[in-house]
């Protein structure tokens, strides 16, 4: 490495070091600032590009403009450092180990985010380039709740929000993408149907199912009749009730807007968690509760799709769910795709051993409504203590 390489990568390293970010100030604000946005300038500029050799940053950096497109890459090595390239393929910086792992850690995938280009400074009066990033798109957007709506601006307390009104400071909540649209209408994972079945004595029941499809209502249906020989006579499907105005002013005065096309359900479900004062959602166990068979509103907190599984009517289901907390809880690590867990088998194995006992089921239903956290004084607890040794 040559003489002016040592002295760029010298004044990189200190100036990374000392300099503050300039749309948050300072790296343990929140990362996501009071317009939603995200902003950081980029470290390591004065070094030398990794994707293309030969090349210093700072040459690359005279050679760009606010308008030039950008995305993100890892760096090929052992750090996985998240650079910021040009679509033609040359390295302009790195984000720091900071921002990489907020976005890691609340993005499924950061590499589909849009960076841009906010502006270049310096390059003029012996002054380094230096080069701003804005984050204006991300996907599925997670704000503090912040202007008197939330008293403490904490990073546990990110939810999925923006401002619909920056006057009233409404906040509106964003459904989660679940890739399913709702025939029956609003923001639910399911559809509503009517199903008629007669059964043996020729007696006929009108039941209204929610359900993904017409083929999960009917088996829901035969399930309410215990599996028994039964007819269906019709099935329709229906549309939800729409939010009402009292929903709708009842919401408001809570400080939440009801989104355009929600559904009475919605609507619930937005108060009801505006009420309890639930910020935080997951994306990650909604679809762990998607897959489970709970119908429910893409609105859903946390702790709400937490409680939906804690109900569910399959006692295996909520079995290896309970130990698939307890093991979370146990790592220290925050609730995600119980599906996509590494010791999945060992969670349904749990509900294997233990489905069957009445007062070890018991104690996990009462247990699970307080997760992630888990009282270590219990049946269930002992349980899931004693298998996982």
């Amino acid at each position: 490495m040559g003489i002016l390489s040592k002295i760029l990568d010298f004044i990189s390293n200190l100036t990374s070091e000392n300099t503050k970010d300039t749309a948050n100030q300072h790296s343990s604000g929140p990362m996501i600032a009071d317009d939603g946005n995200m902003y950081t300038k980029l470290r390591n500029v004065t070094k030398r590009c990794v994707l293309v050799s030969g090349l210093n940053r700072q040459k690359a950096l005279e050679n760009i403009s606010e308008s030039t497109p950008v995305h993100f890459e890892f760096s090929n090595d052992n750090s996985q450092k998240l650079l910021v390239v040009t679509d033609t393929g040359v390295d302009l910086g790195e984000f720091t180990e900071e921002r990489k792992n907020y976005l890691l850690e609340h993005y499924e995938n950061i590499l589909t985010i849009k960076p841009k280009i906010k502006n270049i400074t310096g390059g003029h009066n012996g002054n380094y380039y230096g080069c701003n990033i804005i984050i204006d798109s991300l996907p599925d957007k997670e704000y503090l709740i912040i202007n008197n709506v939330l008293k403490e601006t904490d990073e546990r307390f990110l939810v999925n929000v923006k401002y619909n009104n920056v006057d009233n400071k409404l906040i509106k909540l964003l459904p989660y993408n679940l890739e399913f649209t709702s025939s029956s209408g609003g923001y639910m994972n399911c559809n509503s149907y009517k199903i008629e079945v007669k059964n043996s004595n020729d007696e006929i029941t009108s039941l209204q199912l929610t359900a993904k499809d017409e083929k999960k209502a009917i088996a829901k249906a035969k399930e309410i009749n215990n599996n028994e020989n039964i007819e269906i006579i019709s099935t329709k499907l229906l549309k939800f009730e729409s939010a009402t105005k009292e929903q709708i002013t009842e919401a408001e005065t809570l400080g939440y807007a009801i989104p355009e096309n929600a559904c009475y359900e919605d609507a619930e479900c937005i108060i009801s968690r505006a009420k309890a004062k639930e910020y935080e959602n997951n994306i990650s166990l909604a679809k762990t509760a998607d897959k489970i068979g709970c119908t429910f509103s893409t609105f859903a907190s946390e702790k709400q799709l937490i409680n939906l599984i804690a109900n569910f009517e399959d006692d295996k289901i909520v079995a290896a769910f309970y130990f698939y907390v307890f093991k979370k809880y146990k790592a220290g690590t925050k609730l995600m795709n119980m599906y996509t867990f590494k010791y999945k088998n060992q969670c349904f194995d749990f509900a294997e051993k233990v489905y069957n006992d009445e007062k070890t089921m018991k104690s996990i239903r009462k247990s699970l409504p307080a997760a992630p956290d888990i009282s270590t004084g219990t049946v269930a607890y002992r349980a899931a203590n004693n298998f996982n040794k």
